[in-house]
This record gives structure tokens, sequence and C-alpha cells, in this order.
């Protein structure tokens, strides 16, 4: 369930939990992994759905939080 972060992008590559979420509206598919936005990643972070690493370190909520620009919350 661990989930690595790119240029903004949270990207899974476990195809178990690719199908998944994916299956429940989440993210979209590039290259046979998922990639979410922060807003999704933050969600299923706060709900221990998923962890996020960027080198090596376990992102915490208030770590992803500080990436989301204010204007992705808006619908």
């Amino acid at each position: 369930m661990s989930a690595e972060i790119f240029d903004n992008k949270v990207v899974l590559k476990d195809s178990s939990l690719v199908s998944k979420l994916y299956e429940k509206g989440f993210g979209k598919i590039e290259e046979n992994m998922l990639e979410l936005s922060l807003v999704e990643a933050l969600y299923l972070l706060e709900r221990d759905s998923i962890t996020i690493k960027e080198n090596d370190k376990i992102l915490t909520p208030g770590d992803l939080l500080e990436r989301v620009d204010e204007d992705e919350f808006m619908l």
C-alpha cells in the first residue's frame, strides 16, 4: 500500500491496489500505474489506505498538505 511522490503527483504501482482504487474512482491509469492528485492522495493517506514515500521518507498528512495548492480544494 505504499506510493511514491514525483512532481506533486502520487504514483501507486501495486497492481491489485491500482485496480481497487481506480474502480472506486480514484486517479488515472498511466503505464500500468495509478496516478493520484495530491488531494486524492491526502484523502487516502488520512484514511490510512496508503502510505507515501519520498526519498525513503514516509510523508505525514501535514507534509502532503503543505504541497496542496488551495485551488485544488475548490470544486
